[in-house]
């Protein structure tokens, strides 16, 4: 089991305050309360590396919402470091696919 000196934190760029939010990699599941529209919360350490995408599974608005990775075939993480992952929530997109956007970049 390979271990990584890496953290990783949520920013909710919206206006819509996330309830809950747990962010998946492969072998770690990283959970986050109370991401308030616009603000940032703080690191978690992540034991076995951060990937270039996770799903999450998020509440707000009395709703759940999950957004799973159907594959993880040949993704390796990307190293030690600090990274976040910028969530963007729009409720009136045409589908629920779409509502929820994620990036996850190094800090």
């Amino acid at each position: 089991m390979l271990l990584y000196a890496c953290s990783e934190r949520v920013l909710n760029t919206s206006e819509i305050d996330i309830d809950r939010i747990t962010v998946i990699f492969p072998q770690e599941r990283l959970p986050f309360v109370d991401v308030k529209g616009g603000q940032t919360s703080s690191y978690e350490p992540v034991q076995r590396g951060v990937y270039s995408y996770a799903a999450i599974k998020l509440d707000m608005r009395g709703q759940t919402l999950d957004y799973p990775v159907i594959d993880w075939m040949g993704e390796q993480p990307l190293g030690p470091g600090r990274f976040t992952i910028k969530v963007t929530i729009n409720p009136d997109a045409p589908s629920r696919w779409e509502q929820v956007q994620t990036a996850i970049v190094r800090d």
